[in-house]
């Protein structure tokens, strides 16, 4: 699961890349990533690999916060949140942007995309901010913290740009500047996981131990006790 939440964001940074590069006439400064899944863009494909990855990077680190943390509500709450912006992630993958398909009682591809992007994004913020101060009242995560509520507040000022239409001429790159700080966290905090992990004990391992620690004799004892 680790690497999985580690080789996530590298993945969706290069394909996004990518499909933007060889894309013609886009433009990654001014239009957002979105519009990579247009209809009539040559290589919606990347851009659907690019929200598949990052659905199953965001489960991972979900599954790793759960596991290695505890399933206590302040742990368990950014990580349902982080499954609600990975399935959010399908759905964009699955319903292309700017397109008029109707899908179900007159709800377009578009709305089921755009709605269901706003909703990932929420959570995303939401999962981070609550993980910092469930983090902050953890004894050794201190520090660990202060990274991740530094994140919180760089895509917090990121984005209050967007609903307020400020500087929509480089909404292209302050989208990839927030994601890049969100994709950035991630891997701060699969790497701070993983190396909490290698400390605390598992109790279903520690359990094995104990039975392939006990002495022979004291077995035998036993079944010859029951013979007598």
């Amino acid at each position: 699961m680790t690497v999985l939440a580690l080789l996530a964001p590298p993945a969706i940074i290069g394909l996004i890349g990518i499909a933007g590069f060889i894309s013609p006439g886009y433009s990654p400064v001014s239009q957002t990533m979105s519009r990579l899944a247009e209809p009539g863009m040559p290589h919606v494909n990347l851009f659907r690999g690019a929200l598949v990855a990052q659905a199953i990077g965001m489960s991972a680190l979900a599954y790793l916060l759960w596991r290695v943390l505890g399933s206590r509500w302040r742990f368990g709450v950014p990580a349902f949140l982080l499954v609600v912006y990975a399935l959010a992630s399908l759905a964009d993958a699955a319903f292309q942007a700017e397109s008029s398909k109707v899908i179900l009682w007159g709800v377009t591809a578009n709305q089921i995309h755009q709605h269901s992007a706003h909703v990932g994004v929420a959570a995303m913020v939401a999962a981070m901010a609550v993980a910092t101060w469930a983090l902050w009242n953890q004894p050794g995560w201190q520090q660990v913290a202060r990274v991740s509520g530094m994140m919180v507040g760089i895509v917090l000022v990121v984005g209050v740009t967007f609903p307020f239409q400020l500087w929509p001429d480089v909404h292209g790159a302050l989208e990839r500047f927030m994601l890049g700080t969100t994709l950035v966290w991630v891997d701060v905090m699969a790497v701070a996981l993983w190396r909490y992990a290698g400390n605390v004990s598992d109790p279903l391992q520690d359990f094995v131990r104990r039975v392939e620690a006990t002495p022979a004799s004291s077995t035998g004892g036993l079944q010859g006790a029951d013979h007598r």
